[in-house]
Order: structure tokens, then sequence, then C-alpha cells
């Protein structure tokens, strides 16, 4: 998870996220996606016309580890840095998480070296940090077999 740990944005919006999952009984999934890229804010910009406007997404560096908090990222990732992105999906159980996994990996389908993992509040996960790491590990297929992890090369 290096260069995540800057992400606080994100790290604050997926806890208030999961409180308000928790006291309304809802559920939240987060998406996590990487690949090795020169255009970062290229991928950013395809991956946030996928989602819904109420999705909130963050392009995180793995150079710089500075998160852009749904705004314009800096262009700091330099050549073929490895572009990370995350999305808290609201009100999203594993199955609406999985349409959005899919839809995806098909607009994104050009894009070498491309994983994608995904993790749902509470199945996955009782806290951001929980959630967070468990999508990393899904992406990076660190973690055991499930039916979350996915990749596409």
């Amino acid at each position: 998870m290096q260069g995540l740990e800057a992400a606080e944005e994100l790290v604050g919006r997926l806890a208030w996220e999961a409180r308000r999952c928790q006291r309304y009984n809802l559920f939240c999934g987060l998406m996590f996606m990487s690949c090795r890229t020169n255009s970062p804010q290229m991928v950013y910009s395809r991956v946030k016309r996928q989602l819904r406007a109420t999705d909130y997404t963050e392009l995180v560096h793995e150079r710089s580890g500075e998160g852009a908090g749904g705004r314009s990222a800096d262009s700091s990732a330099g050549a073929k840095g490895r572009c990370r992105i995350a999305a808290i999906l609201p009100e999203t159980d594993a199955r609406g998480a999985r349409i959005a996994l899919d839809r995806l990996r098909g607009s994104l389908r050009d894009i070498a070296d491309l994983k994608l993992g995904f993790a749902v509040y509470p199945d996955d996960g009782s806290d951001a940090s929980q959630l967070l790491q468990r999508a990393v590990a899904c992406a990076a297929h660190t973690a055991p077999q499930t039916r979350r992890e996915t990749s596409s090369s």
C-alpha cells in the first residue's frame, strides 16, 4: 500500500461512508484499479466517465503518493508510473460493484497491465482501512482466490 497512506481524503470519505452504511443498514463498495501508464490523467478521465456522479474517485500517484481528491491530478507521476485510482461506490453491494468493475474493464480493455479489484462494506471489512487493504489486495492478486479478485491484461 505504498503511496496510499497519503490518500487521507479518500480514507476519510470511506470512513464516513462506512459509518453511514452502518447507521442506515446499507452497503458501499470500494473499487481499486492500477495500471502502468505515462498518462494517468487520461485513464482517470476515462474512469470518471464510467461511474455515477455520486461516486467519489481519487487518483493516487505511486511516485508522489499524492491524491487528487476527485480534482484534476498533477502530472508528477512521470513516465510510465503506476497509475492507481480508487472509487467509493455508495449504496453498492457486491453485485453492483461487480457490474461497475465489468463496465470499467470493458471500457479500459486497451490499457496494458490493468488490474481491478473491489471490496464491499460490511462483507469485506468493518472500517475504511480494512476495505482499502482488501480492494488493493484483490487488484494486486495478493489476496486468496475469491469471487472479488479480478484482473485483465
